[in-house]
């Protein structure tokens, strides 16, 4: 009932290679609806919509957790609370950035002390996530691609590990993969040290598990940094 208001107003705001993104309006909340694209089959929205509600069981503060999954058996969608204005996390050819809905949508980078920050941030987040009960850890990942975002008010902070932790959220989860955590952290070393960019899935290197579509690589160092910084958050979980 809460989604059900006669002045309801959907807007469209952004599409990837898995969902369309919208943004409904309907009394007076705002909700994001990430419908599932025509190409992709059934069932895919789902599974992150499960996955996603999975990981906000380990952390909810560091997961926007989906509340609702609707389907007709040809069409999927599923509705998340909306982060007002958040910055989407990407990589480009020129380097990590974020892009700004406001008061233009754009695309900015980082200064360098700001893309080791939240690079870092993002690795200890893979690594906090990581579900021991199951040996599940996320997968599918295109951390240079929006899957993680930063609050508005992140760009007027100090922008510190603490802070960037604090105000990063994972808004995707399209798959999570059996592997101790051990592996999982070697395999986070190797794959975000290199460029796995591919233009479509019959280019895709099937070794790659974790790292899809980035176009930088990360500093070896940051993602040890980031190994480290998510081990010391699991131990004060």
């Amino acid at each position: 009932p809460e989604l059900a208001d006669s002045n309801m107003r959907l807007e469209f705001i952004n599409y990837g290679d898995t969902q369309m993104v919208y943004v409904l309006t309907a009394n007076g909340k705002k909700w994001s609806v990430l419908v599932t694209q025509p190409s992709q089959k059934v069932g895919i929205g789902n599974d992150e919509f499960n996955n996603l509600r999975q990981l906000s069981d380990i952390e909810s503060d560091v997961v926007v957790k989906p509340e609702y999954y609707f389907t007709d058996g040809k069409h999927e969608l599923y509705v998340s609370p909306y982060i007002y204005q958040a910055r989407c996390v990407a990589s480009q050819d020129m380097g990590y950035g974020i892009y700004i809905p406001e008061p233009y949508y754009r695309f900015e980078p980082f200064f360098r002390k700001d893309e080791d920050v939240v690079n870092t941030c993002m690795i200890a987040n893979l690594i906090r996530l990581y579900d021991d009960e199951k040996n599940l850890g996320i997968g599918a990942c295109k951390i240079g691609g929006g899957d993680f975002i930063l609050d508005k008010s992140w760009d007027s902070s100090d922008r510190s590990i603490t802070t960037t932790l604090d105000k990063m959220k994972l808004i995707a989860a399209r798959e999570l993969i059996p592997m101790s955590l051990e592996d999982y952290e070697q395999q986070l070393l190797i794959e975000f040290s290199e460029r796995t960019y591919y233009r479509d899935y019959s280019e895709r290197d099937p070794s790659i598990l974790i790292n899809h579509k980035n176009r930088i690589p990360m500093k070896i160092e940051v993602i040890g940094e980031g190994i480290e910084l998510g081990r010391q958050l699991r131990k004060e979980r």
